[in-house]
């Protein structure tokens, strides 16, 4: 995973005032977290996205994270371990 070009990220994103979120801003909160705890591997589990993002799609987080392996941004690594595959913000 490189890290954040931030020349690419939308202000609401830098903010952080999200008003009607995105999956795209999802995972720029997982990026985000990533890149500042310098986890270049892009490696994370369900339970650390869920308490260190603020973003919500759906009612049910596990519904958001199937999103975005479902647009190819992460992939399923075992049981609820994933990792950033693509981002928008290289």
């Amino acid at each position: 995973m490189n890290n954040i070009n931030y020349e690419n990220v939308q202000i609401k994103n830098l903010i952080g005032i999200v008003e009607f979120p995105t999956i795209e801003d999802l995972l720029f909160e997982i990026v985000n977290f990533l890149a500042n705890e310098n986890r270049m591997d892009g490696v994370f589990n369900i339970k650390e996205a869920s308490l260190k993002t603020r973003v919500r799609i759906s009612s049910d987080f596990f519904n958001d994270i199937q999103e975005l392996e479902n647009k190819g941004y992460i992939e399923k690594l075992k049981y609820t371990q994933y990792q950033i595959i693509k981002h928008l913000w290289e």
